[in-house]
């Protein structure tokens, strides 16, 4: 696969007298592009059919050439000063007129453009939920992970990622993200993640296990980037799809000291410091990311790999670094574990020199990551703690107002069985004083005596005493509902309702149920008290 594809171009293009190690500078990520402005003619003379004709049997229709003569050579001007053009095929008559027409000046304009798309889609390279690239010289891939433009040039450590996001993971998401799968020629590599993948030389045989299966839902790295949104101060809008996940490579075979795998896990971690700093501000080349906690703040630099790559050692970290934005992200607690990451980061770096500070997180990274184990292990203990805590006392106040509503409810009982048996001592009181030293039943002291009663019952027994019961009630249920309330945070709905609900809603009903009862009975006995007092003097006569 691909196999006379570099050796055709090198021996092409060294007819135009470029050398094979220059060819690498030509390659961009969807296609390979010559442009020599003043081809000399001596050299475009040296082209015969065969170069031609082995060139298109390894392209076909996935490149165009073409040579041109400068309007300023010719006299007069012509239309169109294309004089060989690829396609269509070349003939040896298209030839010879070619080398006729070159004779007249002295330098021409040269055009070559190979297409990688078509060249992969000609191979049949394609699988559902995957993009593959292709790179044919390893130095312009190293370049393009590197962050470098293809004069060569290093871009920031932002713009490194926004081309690293608008060339693998272009375009609007799908409700499944693609894989990325870049296959490179002449390299032996083979690195292997859940939406990344390089093959390389050798190990191409096997593209297609490389090919992502039932892809990675795209809500996955929506969810990762609202988070970020929402706990992380960016100056620049960085990217909106390229995620960490998307860069971690599971396994692999490579050399230790592959450049390529170098600027991956360079990339790697300065997407992770992104998605786990406190903010990320800057311009230009200059990109400082902070973490900040309760006790300081500490700062490290991001370097696009063409700057600034990490060391071997360093660079076989980045997977340990990893763990802890895995560990921030995934978690039900994302809130507090990236302000955990955060401060523990920030307390690391405070006292780091900033040049010191990228190899700082690197070298200590699994030891960062356990101590956040530990430390979040400690809060979580002196959270269920607090909430063990807040547990009991609200089973405690369930109990209390529960016994407190028993104790009213027998209080109130007990008040208008008094009323009820004083009403009767009242009535036979009333008609003792009213027959007393007198043959004749005096009707007057007996309505006053009924009507002394009923008064007090009305103003003591009943208004003051079931108002009082009444406020009573409402303080102690509203001091629940307050606790309630107050928890709400911290236990959940069935915890809250399992140790107070039901029996809260049921005491509450038979206090309730009492009350209006024993208001009830109270109205009755008053009533009774009022009319026995005009009623019964009638019956007698008096």
């Amino acid at each position: 696969m691909f196999e006379d594809a570099v050796p055709a171009l090198e021996e092409f293009f060294a007819v135009c007298g470029l050398e094979p190690k220059s060819l690498p500078d030509y390659e961009g990520f969807h296609k390979l592009s010559v442009q020599i402005y003043r081809l000399p003619t001596v050299q475009a003379a040296k082209f015969d059919l065969r170069h031609f004709t082995q060139i298109a049997q390894v392209f076909a229709d996935c490149f165009t050439c073409q040579f041109i003569l400068h309007q300023d050579d010719l006299d007069p001007p012509e239309e169109n000063s294309v004089i060989l053009s690829i396609p269509p095929a070349v003939s040896q008559a298209n030839l010879d007129r070619f080398h006729e027409r070159i004779g007249e000046v002295d330098t021409l304009e040269f055009s070559f453009q190979l297409d990688k798309r078509k060249l992969l889609a000609r191979q049949g390279i394609s699988a559902p939920n995957t993009n593959y690239f292709l790179y044919l010289f390893p130095v312009a891939l190293t370049r393009f992970l590197s962050g470098a433009t293809l004069a060569g040039q290093p871009c920031s450590a932002y713009d490194s990622l926004k081309m690293f996001e608008e060339n693998l993971w272009h375009g609007r998401p799908n409700e499944v993200d693609e894989k990325a799968v870049i296959l490179l020629l002449g390299h032996d590599i083979q690195l292997n993640g859940d939406q990344f993948a390089l093959i390389g030389g050798t190990y191409l045989t096997n593209w297609q296990a490389a090919a992502s299966t039932d892809g990675v839902p795209a809500a996955q790295s929506n969810s990762i980037y609202e988070t970020c949104r929402a706990n992380i101060f960016w100056d620049n809008r960085w990217v909106t799809r390229l995620t960490p996940p998307k860069l971690k490579i599971n396994d692999g075979v490579w050399k230790q000291d592959d450049p390529m795998v170098s600027a991956l896990q360079t990339q790697l971690f300065n997407l992770i410091v992104l998605f786990t700093a406190s903010r990320v501000a800057g311009s230009g080349e200059d990109w400082i990311a902070t973490y900040a906690s309760s006790l300081g703040i500490g700062d490290v630099t991001l370097y696009a790999p063409a700057r600034l790559p990490l060391e071997p050692r360093l660079s076989a970290n980045v997977n340990s670094f990893y763990e802890i934005f895995s560990w921030a992200y995934f978690s039900q607690w994302t809130r507090d574990h990236i302000a955990f990451v955060q401060g523990t980061l920030a307390e690391e770096l405070m006292h780091s020199p900033l040049e010191d500070a990228r190899k700082v997180l690197l070298e200590r990274a699994k030891m960062l990551k356990a101590s956040l184990d530990v430390r979040w292990d400690n809060f979580i203990r002196e959270k269920l703690q607090a909430y063990s805590e807040e547990e009991q006392a609200l089973e405690s106040a369930v109990v209390e107002i529960i016994d407190s509503f028993g104790e009213r409810v027998t209080a109130m009982g007990k008040s208008v069985s008094d009323a009820m048996l004083t009403a009767v001592a009242a009535l036979l009181g009333s008609f003792v004083a009213a027959g007393f030293g007198s043959e004749r039943f005096n009707p007057f002291i007996f309505r006053v005596g009924m009507l002394m009663y009923s008064g007090y019952v009305l103003i003591f027994p009943f208004l003051y005493n079931m108002i009082a019961q009444w406020r009573q009630y409402n303080m102690l249920k509203g001091g629940l509902l307050g606790r309630m309330e107050r928890l709400e945070q911290k236990l959940s709905a069935e915890r809250m309702n399992e140790i107070a609900g039901k029996w809260f809603e049921q005491s509450d009903r038979n206090f309730q149920l009492w009350f209006w009862l024993t208001t009830a009975i109270y109205i009755v006995v008053i009533l009774l008290g009022f009319a026995a007092a005009f009623i019964v003097p009638k019956l007698i006569g008096g």
